[in-house]
């Protein structure tokens, strides 16, 4: 048997979902010990999870962020970076983005 999981991601404002495989597990023969999760399969499946959830997140904030809060006009990107930020599932490595207002210079 094979079992996928799938995380739908749902946009706010026009409300397309987007699908992101998590896993896949394969069960060929049925018994008590493959009934349940082993701990490296769950440990994998929830840091792939976790995965997915900070990326999207850290995407929809950086989306909301580059509109200048004093004029509105779109921010310009300054740099591009890694950010490691680990967790009780593993590390997570995340692009970030420093961002500048050409019109107020704010940050």
């Amino acid at each position: 048997m094979l079992i996928k999981i799938h995380l739908v991601f749902e946009d706010e404002e026009s409300g397309l979902p987007t699908v992101q495989e998590v896993a896949q597990l394969e069960r060929r023969d049925l018994s008590p010990t493959t009934l349940v999760l082993t701990l490296s399969e769950a440990k994998t499946l929830l840091h792939r999870l976790q995965s997915h959830l900070v990326e999207q997140q850290v995407s929809v904030r950086q989306r909301q962020q580059l509109p200048c809060p004093s004029c509105q006009q779109p921010r310009r990107v300054k740099d591009n970076r890694h950010l490691v930020y680990r967790s009780l599932f593993g590390r997570l490595i995340l692009r970030t983005l420093s961002i500048i207002c050409h019109t107020c210079l704010l940050l």
